[in-house]
């Protein structure tokens, strides 16, 4: 048996080669896995054309994740896809061209905690 610190508190313990998500001694547990946070997406500056905005959201995390974006909603809520680790998804908004707004957007990975949320001013 392995057991993996992190300063003063055990984070991982292997058993014959198998990791354990939760080890109880004597009915209390004494190990629990810390939940993951998935990485913060980026958004890219934003492209007008035609009579669109266009604006690049890359997820960030190291697995897929679900991206969640909205323009001037800091709470971001509408699902644009889940997307490949290192991958981008396209959001379009028809705000006008002379517009100034802001675009969030947040992400999530299975197994993981919501990102914390992006936010980038589009001129």
């Amino acid at each position: 048996m392995a057991l993996i610190f992190n300063g003063t508190t055990i984070t991982t313990v292997v058993f014959n080669g198998t990791t354990m998500s939760n080890v109880y001694f004597n009915g209390t547990l004494v190990v629990s896995p810390a939940a993951v946070q998935t990485a913060t997406p980026s958004i890219s500056a934003g492209a007008y054309l035609g009579s669109q905005w266009y604006i690049q959201i890359t997820n960030n995390d190291g697995s897929t994740a679900t991206i969640y974006a909205e323009e001037n909603d800091s709470t971001p809520d509408i699902n644009r896809g889940s997307v490949a680790s290192g991958s981008s998804v396209q959001v379009t908004s028809s705000q006008p061209s002379f517009a100034t707004f802001t675009m969030y957007a947040t992400a999530q990975a299975s197994g993981e905690t919501l990102s914390s949320v992006a936010s980038r001013t589009i001129t």
